[in-house]
């Protein structure tokens, strides 16, 4: 039996994203944020002690580049310094996908709303005009093709443009692949995700809710 951990947790906000005006409010929330944290990240060394974790899992984490540092990050660093293994979690693409368009729409619920307005249905003719935009703000060592074939390959399958359900089903696909028989791993994931919309194509997989502080927020 394979075993993961699913770890509810609220993110820290990014600098670019934060506006002047919200400053005071976003560093105070920050603070708030670390502390809980702390404990958070003890209560998952305590666990991790007492039942060894063998694989880390993170939402935003597609193995590009080395984990940044952030609050949200912070369990998973100490539990790297014990030994366990940080697998690419979320598809490059995903990562890619909300804040380039977020630079062209100026907001990330704008860039949101493109998508729920004008891609209802991941057609081909979308995802060739999400693809060109893509190419134009992002990387320029990507072609427009590889952005296509990249977007119907997180997409496929997923009726509807939903980007949330989209990135679910590309973290199940990657804990199923890569979590190893009699394997425990952790998941640490946004609470605007649900361990309940967590799909397995295999059935081996126990999933096991581990309580934080964030449980009596709202």
């Amino acid at each position: 039996m394979r075993r993961l951990i699913y770890v509810p947790v609220w993110h820290d906000i990014p600098e670019p994203m934060v506006a002047e005006e919200e400053r005071t409010a976003a560093t105070a929330f920050h603070q708030a944020l670390r502390e809980l944290y702390v404990d958070i990240t003890r209560e998952l060394l305590a666990y991790h002690h007492a039942n060894p974790i063998h694989r880390a899992y993170m939402e935003s984490y597609s193995g590009r580049r080395p984990l940044r540092e952030s609050i949200a990050s912070s369990p998973v660093h100490h539990l790297l310094k014990e030994g366990v293994i940080l697998e690419p979690t979320e598809a490059w693409i995903a990562n890619l996908l909300t804040p380039t368009l977020a630079l062209s729409f100026q907001s990330y619920g704008a860039a949101f709303q493109y998508l729920l307005d004008h891609a209802q249905t991941p057609t081909e003719e979308m995802i060739n005009k999400i693809g060109k935009k893509l190419r134009k703000l992002g990387s320029p060592r990507k072609t427009v093709q590889e952005f296509q074939s990249d977007l119907r390959t997180l997409f496929a399958g997923i009726p509807t443009f939903d980007f949330t359900a989209a990135r679910d089903r590309y973290i199940c696909d990657r804990i199923d692949q890569s979590l190893g028989e009699d394997e425990q791993g952790v998941l640490i994931l946004g609470r605007e995700h649900s361990v309940d919309r967590l799909v397995w194509e295999s059935t081996d997989i126990q999933v096991r809710r581990l309580p934080t502080p964030f449980d009596d927020m709202r």
